[in-house]
């Protein structure tokens, strides 16, 4: 598996809390993430990275913006404060 997002802060947390942080942390960086991103960057199939993605989504941490056939998701600005 290819993982270019994960770092030495998330050692100690179980899978998917490693996986969903960074995933968060990128899109926090980058100001969105896409799918195909998340796919790249951890080497999963679609579907595991739309579970991701609809996670965060569900947590309140992300938020999905479609326009057209794109779909991006932005940091929710309501949990910047909470999640640092």
């Amino acid at each position: 598996m290819v993982n270019t997002f994960m770092d030495d802060q998330t050692e100690l947390m179980p899978d998917m809390e490693k996986i969903q942080t960074a995933v968060y942390q990128k899109a926090k960086e980058q100001g969105r993430i896409t799918r195909k991103e998340v796919e790249q960057g951890f080497g999963f199939g679609s579907t595991k990275a739309f579970k991701v993605l609809k996670s965060l989504c569900e947590d309140g941490l992300l938020i999905q913006q479609k326009s057209g056939n794109r779909t991006v998701y932005v940091p929710s600005p309501d949990r910047a404060l909470i999640c640092g």
